[in-house]
């Protein structure tokens, strides 16, 4: 089984790698699970090395924070909920943001400068 990110907490930003969308998350909730008799018996070549009662990947609830696309449109549902399993989540970093402010403003210099 895949290791976590086990430092996300409740109130962290974060980006879902599932939804293709520009939106910032707040992680809202966090469900812990842990490993049945079922999952080791259907799902042997994952938890067959563990024991009944072992955590297995936490599944997240996220509810949009920010809208960060190009087209914004303020009529978006801003907070939509999503619930998904910890490794379609990516932390937010600041350099992440720095990083697309300076693509935009690189894209909007060069249509500027452009004949």
């Amino acid at each position: 089984m895949k290791d976590w990110n086990r430092s996300l907490k409740v109130g962290d930003y974060v980006f879902s790698k599932y939804r293709k969308d520009n939106f910032l998350y707040r992680v809202i909730e966090i469900h812990k699970q842990y490993i049945d008799a079922n999952d080791i018996k259907y799902y042997p070549g994952i938890y067959g090395a563990h024991n009944i009662g072992d955590e297995k990947p936490p599944i997240v609830t996220i509810q949009r924070a920010f809208d960060l696309s190009v087209d914004y449109n303020s009529n978006k549902k801003k907070f939509k909920k999503s619930t998904l399993n910890i490794f379609y989540i990516m932390p937010f970093e600041e350099k992440m943001l720095i990083d697309h402010i300076k693509r935009l403003s690189d894209a909007l210099y060069i249509i500027r400068n452009s004949p």
